[in-house]
């Protein structure tokens, strides 16, 4: 058996292609060839990582929809629940963009948490205003917004602990978390309120 290590980092999937031709060559000639390294398991880490990503990302996403709809019953109601929390993904995709941010093995599982963490906000939000009858909005804001306050700066402090830490991928996950709960909290805030209204204006009609 032939075992080849790159002495360096692959350039791209071309040259993995070139070095997979040249193992099938080695095996064609009575041989037995394979391609192994760091640089090899590195490349095979993270393109597991990327197609666990969206795997785990859709599926955590088509959970916390059915379990919406269970409950809410209507899609109205959960249209309005997810919409801050699609919001908020929104913003922190770009804000990644912005800054450079790139994902990792460490900070890929930030997405699938703030799906599950961040729809709260929003779930509390639509149960108060439901309760109180829509009667009034502001006071929904006033004694519900304390609490989602508080939680966010708990979950923050939890989460903020990591941007301390010497690990990148621990770092970029710890900010990744913080930004991406106050981004819930900001949409939940800033645009809730507003699409709750507008709903209503349309069912008056």
């Amino acid at each position: 058996a032939y075992y080849l290590y790159p002495a360096h980092r692959p350039a791209g999937e071309e040259l993995l292609g070139q070095l997979e031709r040249m193992t099938a060559g080695i095996s064609g000639l009575g041989g037995e060839a394979h391609v192994s390294g760091i640089p090899i398991l590195t490349h095979e880490l993270k393109r597991l990582t990327r197609s666990g990503y969206a795997v785990v990302s859709l599926l955590a996403l088509g959970l916390v929809v059915l379990v919406l709809s269970i409950h809410f019953r209507r899609p109205g109601r959960v249209a309005l629940v997810l919409a801050p929390l699609v919001l908020a993904v929104v913003w922190l995709t770009g804000i990644m963009a912005l800054f450079d941010v790139q994902l990792n093995i460490m900070n890929v599982a930030v997405t699938p948490m703030i799906l599950g963490i961040g729809i709260d906000y929003a779930v509390y939000t639509m149960h108060l205003y439901f309760q109180s009858r829509g009667k009034s909005l502001p006071l929904v804001f006033r004694t519900g917004g304390k609490a989602l306050v508080l939680s966010t700066i708990t979950t923050t402090v939890g989460f903020g602990s990591l941007v301390m830490a010497r690990h990148p991928g621990l770092s970029t996950m710890g900010l990744l978390a913080t930004v991406g709960v106050c981004l819930c909290l900001l949409a939940t805030i800033c645009f809730l309120p507003a699409a709750i209204t507008l709903r209503e204006r349309i069912l008056e009609r």
